[in-house]
Formats: C-alpha cells, sequence, structure tokens
C-alpha cells in the first residue's frame, strides 16, 4: 500500500507517519478470484452420487481432486467441467 505521500506503507499500518493521512483500505478480492472447494462429502452431495462412488473414482483418477495431506479436495469449479466432458 502506498499513501497520498508516496510513503510505502506495510499491510497493517493504519495510518501514515509521515502526513498522519489514514491508510488506504486494501480492495477486497474478486468474487472470479475464489474458488470454492468442497469435501468429499459436500462433492458427493454436489454432484448427487454417494461418496464411495466419489471414492472410486479417486482411486481409478477419473475426477479431478487435490490432496491436503490424506484428505482430498475438490474444486466446485473443475467439478463443473468435468461434468461437461
Amino acid at each position: 500500500m502506498t499513501c497520498k505521500c508516496g510513503i510505502d506503507l506495510t499491510p497493517k499500518a493504519k495510518f501514515c507517519p509521515e502526513c498522519g493521512t489514514p491508510a488506504p483500505k486494501p480492495e477486497p478480492l474478486k468474487e472470479s478470484k475464489i474458488e470454492e472447494i468442497l469435501t468429499t462429502y459436500e462433492a458427493a452431495e454436489f454432484l448427487k452420487i454417494s461418496r464411495w462412488k466419489i471414492y472410486d473414482l479417486i482411486r481409478k483418477k477419473q475426477i479431478p481432486f487435490k490432496e491436503v495431506g490424506t484428505q482430498k479436495r475438490f474444486v466446485k469449479a473443475r467439478l463443473i467441467e468435468w461434468m461437461q466432458v
């Protein structure tokens, strides 16, 4: 962030130390940049199939997923693309 007077501010700064004006607020993330992440249970509900079918598709590597440790996660947008193929 940069103040109106040109000083670089830290992300936590509330006021500019040079001129005393309030720091500009950071812009919120746009909706398009936020990806909805689903658990195995949520993905099964979204696809309207059983969790066991999800596990079967994972085992066969027929569904797009990410591993978070030992758990599986699904990006909703990728599942939508996968269904359309």
